[in-house]
């Protein structure tokens, strides 16, 4: 402060900065708050296709396991697991479902393994610098009724 011969002050050397702790405090609120947003935005947009995916591959192997017959089984994982991910906004590619059967294909006391990849983008990310994006996989093994009828078999 400098104050004059008639006893009025001033401040000295602040007279260019009017309204630059408004201009800051917009930029440094932006600067924050936009990778916040990008990072909350990213994380939900991953939550929801792993859930998407795991309820997808949990009743993909469900329908393969209760299903007849082993084509009949795997024309139903892939149905119930394309049905999933559409209602979840997630295309379906069917080369991303894997069958693993153990100790025989849908044979009584045996366990069926299914394993969903889905490749996710990161929102506000271009594909030429992510075109991967991120992978989400999903592995369920389920098992086979005990006292089923074996396949193709007498009841």
């Amino acid at each position: 402060m400098r104050c004059g011969v008639r006893g009025r002050c001033h401040r000295v050397g602040l007279r260019g900065a009017h309204g630059s702790v408004a201009l800051e405090l917009v930029l440094g609120v932006v600067a924050l708050v936009l990778p916040i947003v990008w990072i909350l935005t990213s994380l939900a947009v991953l939550q929801r296709s792993a859930y998407a995916v795991d309820h997808a591959a949990r009743e993909a192997a469900r329908a393969f396991a209760t299903a007849a017959d082993s084509s009949a089984a795997l024309a139903s994982a892939h149905e119930v697991s394309r049905e999933i991910l559409s209602a979840a906004g997630r295309s379906y590619d069917p080369a991303s479902l894997q069958v693993t059967c153990h100790d025989g294909c849908l044979q009584p006391g045996s366990a069926v393994s299914i394993t969903l990849r889905q490749s996710i983008a990161l929102p506000w990310v271009p594909t030429r610098f992510d075109p991967d994006g991120v992978t989400v996989v999903s592995t369920v093994t389920v098992p086979v009724d005990r006292y089923r009828a074996e396949p193709g078999g007498g009841g």
